[in-house]
């Protein structure tokens, strides 16, 4: 059985000194987080950060993705301008060089603009990878004839060779690896089966299959990327708040010695020169009478005096356990 670590999830009982309400159970000793992890749900301003560092991160891979993409269009062309129909690969290669363009022109913009994670942003995003899937399909369900072999092979290739990159540079951002894999792939199997043999329905499978491998997969790793970006998140948060409550501690403590040394003075020196003077004024006195009432005076302000004393001792060694424990705190959190 594995060991597994509980973290909290909700970070208020760490200023009001309560027992957590909730925790977060993760299996140790596994070297991945699936779906079969039992996890609670993110709250929602976990929830946002997960998705605005996902979305981000889609956005930073894209310039290189699309140069890859705009070399292995130009190579493909190379390869292909002798085998097809010249002016539908021309307009191919123009489609191909536009979308990329898009894509790598909105990704650049949505890094710099405020409104970048908006979801119409995303919602574009979507709209250009399944564009760009069909594009690349299109290799394969309108410049390939379907019984002509060799520039099936070229086509298939390139095609289920884009599809395997996009797989691994979109997984961060599931509905973009949605939009780009099955437009990619599903018109290719279908137009393998016009074929009307028993090679066109073993190709339909067979891409079958590997799309629902990669979309399985692709789902996988979405999963562990998210709850390891929940993991940071909440660990920052779990850190600020530590870091809010040990101030609060701190000033606390230094308000109470403030306070003890204002009362030290302010509360035991007029005692003192009021008992000073009923000493004097004692012994200035004649009347025995007037002594009785000095004295009684006297030993009032001197209980008095002594109960100050211990108030203000007892507030001294509260100061003290305070510096310690903040001081304890301070190592244990290093």
């Amino acid at each position: 059985p594995l060991r597994t670590a509980h973290l909290p999830v909700d970070i208020g009982w760490m200023t009001t000194g309560s027992r957590p309400p909730s925790k977060l159970s993760l299996p140790l000793g596994s070297s991945t987080l699936d779906a079969r992890t039992q996890l609670e749900p993110m709250s929602e301003a976990i929830a946002a950060q997960v998705m605005a560092a996902q979305v981000r991160a889609l956005h930073e891979l894209m310039p290189v993705a699309m140069v890859s993409s705009l070399l292995a269009t130009i190579a493909t062309y190379i390869i292909l301008r002798e085998r097809v129909d010249a002016a539908n690969l021309m307009v191919w290669l123009w489609v191909r060089i536009a979308i990329s363009l898009g894509r790598l022109t909105l990704s650049a913009l949505a890094l710099k603009a405020p409104w970048g994670t908006r979801p119409r942003v995303k919602h574009a995003f979507v709209v250009l990878a399944a564009l760009d899937g069909l594009s690349w399909s299109a290799l394969g369900w309108w410049l390939t004839p379907v019984m002509r072999l060799d520039v099936a092979v070229i086509t298939l290739c390139m095609g289920v060779g884009v599809a395997s990159m996009g797989v691994m540079g979109t997984y961060i951002y599931k509905p973009a690896t949605v939009a780009f894999v099955v437009p990619n792939i599903v018109p290719n199997a279908l137009y393998s089966l016009t074929r009307g043999d028993d090679l066109g329905v073993f190709a339909c499978v067979a891409l079958s299959a590997l799309m629902i491998f990669w979309l399985d997969e692709s789902h996988r790793n979405n999963h562990r990327l998210r709850e390891m970006l929940r993991l940071r998140f909440e660990s920052e948060a779990s850190e600020a708040a530590k870091s809010l409550a040990l101030q609060q501690a701190k000033e606390l403590a230094d308000t109470r010695s403030r306070f003890v040394a204002t009362m030290s003075h302010e509360m035991r020196t007029p005692l003192h020169g009021m008992l000073g003077l009923m000493r004097l004024v004692r012994d200035e006195t004649p009347q025995p009478r007037l002594q009785r009432h000095l004295d009684l005076m006297r030993g009032s302000g001197e209980h008095l005096l002594n109960v100050v004393n211990q108030v203000l001792e007892y507030s001294r060694e509260l100061v003290q356990v305070d510096h310690t424990l903040h001081q304890v705190v301070n190592v244990k959190g290093d």
